[in-house]
């Protein structure tokens, strides 16, 4: 029964792990160092000015990105982790999420949020 156990967590694939870490983390850096400081490329010069054109707005934003990036992170481990031969498709479309990450927080962030 211990051999087994083994076995299966040999299945867990180290490039998704390694995948869903690298993009979680680069996604959430990509936040908070591109798109908090600088925001949309350009911003109408109106009084008063738009949201996403005002950094503590944008911080608050990516706030709420990076909670978001850290719940798909922390579901897709989970799936990895406990289960991972009957949840590899999961662990597949976690990664695909964290692959999307980045271009739509900076979307969110920057210029809807």
């Amino acid at each position: 029964m211990g051999t087994q156990s083994v076995r299966q967590r040999e299945h867990v694939s180290v490039g998704l792990v390694i995948a869903a870490t690298l993009l979680a983390v680069g996604t959430i850096v990509f936040l908070w160092l591109v798109a908090v400081p600088w925001g949309p490329i350009v911003c109408p010069a109106i009084e008063p000015a738009p949201l996403n054109c005002q950094q503590p707005h944008r911080a608050d934003s990516a706030t709420v990105a990076t909670w978001v990036v850290l719940g798909i992170y922390a579901l897709t481990m989970l799936f990895a982790l406990v289960a991972p031969i009957r949840r590899r498709s999961v662990v597949v479309v976690g990664v695909t999420l964290l692959a999307i990450c980045p271009i739509a927080a900076y979307v969110f962030v920057a210029w809807v949020g």
